[in-house]
């Protein structure tokens, strides 16, 4: 019994010595990261959309760097970032875009691989490589006003946007050009084969059912549907909604069941000026802190599974039992973007315009 407990001893003192380096260095290599952002003194955040509280909580936790952001769209960012790397210059120490833009990042060789913690990896819909990490999704789904039309007259399902009485009385906005990809996903075949033809022939039929107004961008056709001039708006943004919603607009969001979005991506540019403040911000943006203050400030929804119980955006949906699914990235390709866009301007009768 005396050699079974001091071989017992033996093993929970060396199992504790083990836990102590390794937390040893895990102190250690965070203070090299700070003491070398120190010396770098600021940090490049690149974006397509951005709220300056985020800025502010990591100016906070670490007061020694300012952070600096460029926000622009989506290609916009992506195209500066490849004609910067082309040019030999390098401005960006974190990107922060949707799904497609990383894609054409990575395929042009502008990313570095990084070691995500094994909790990021964990998130659901992730990729199968380290380039970058979803955080966050961007969904869509129709809208309406909850003083003309009463709970029962509700749709509850994509399937009764198709219902005449809609006629006259829906707005569209032509800005939701990727809706018929996201829909072929959702409706996929068997196979995995992406089923357009269900996606075409269902917005076909909810348009002539509908006989829509059409609109351009989120913002608008939100506030007329809050207004009263319209009583459904067929294909909104979920932050778009949210942030009205918050703001006391008179919308609410159609529990259409499930949605598929897009993946809000965190990634780094193969060479970053900054990039001991760079790994700073990643861990800050990725943290269950992080997480909250930017999906609530950005109305998103948030992918990891725990902070999702806290988030504003999550909790909205989950009362109204919508559930979000992320579209792999095998299927964000230059050939079905296109197809879904000039499908999705057809349906609507609205020429494409040059550039577009």
């Amino acid at each position: 019994m005396k050699k079974y407990l001091l071989s017992l001893f033996a093993s929970v003192l060396a199992f504790t010595l083990v836990l102590s380096v390794g937390t040893a260095a895990e102190r250690t290599d965070q203070q090299k990261l700070i003491e070398g952002a120190k010396k770098e003194g600021e940090v490049a955040i690149w974006t397509h959309t951005w709220e300056k509280g985020v800025s502010e909580d990591f100016e906070k936790k670490y007061p020694f760097l300012k952070v600096k952001v460029w926000d622009g769209r989506n290609e916009t960012v992506v195209n500066r970032i490849i004609t910067e790397a082309q040019a030999g210059r390098h401005s960006a120490d974190v990107v922060i875009l949707i799904d497609r833009g990383l894609i054409a990042l990575k395929a042009s060789g502008f990313l570095r691989e990084h070691n995500w913690p094994e909790r990021v990896k964990a998130w659901p819909n992730q990729t199968e490589h380290n380039y970058w990490a979803y955080f966050n999704a961007s969904a869509f789904l129709p809208i309406y006003n909850p003083n003309l039309v009463s709970p029962n007259e509700v749709p509850k399902s994509w399937e009764d946007l198709k219902n005449p009485k809609w006629k006259g009385k829906a707005i569209i906005t032509v800005s939701g050009a990727q809706a018929p990809l996201l829909f072929a996903y959702l409706w996929r075949k068997p196979n995995g084969d992406l089923n357009w033809e269900k996606t075409f022939s269902f917005w076909k039929e909810v348009v002539e059912a509908t006989e829509p107004s059409t609109s351009r961008g989120f913002n608008q056709p939100t506030e007329l549907v809050s207004s009263g001039e319209y009583q459904l708006l067929l294909y909104n943004a979920l932050n778009t909604a949210l942030e009205y919603m918050a703001e006391g607009a008179k919308i609410n969001l159609v529990p259409v069941g499930k949605l598929i979005a897009s993946g809000l991506g965190v990634a780094m540019p193969k060479t970053v000026p900054h990039p001991n403040a760079s790994q700073l911000f990643i861990d800050f943006l990725t943290s269950p802190e992080g997480l909250l203050r930017y999906t609530d400030l950005h109305y998103t929804i948030v992918l990891d599974p725990e902070v999702a119980k806290k988030a504003k955006s999550n909790r909205i949906m989950s009362e109204l039992g919508i559930t979000a699914e992320l579209i792999p990235d095998r299927y964000i390709t230059d050939e079905n973007l296109k197809k879904a866009t000039g499908a999705w301007l057809s349906t609507l009768g609205v020429k494409r315009t040059k550039g577009r």
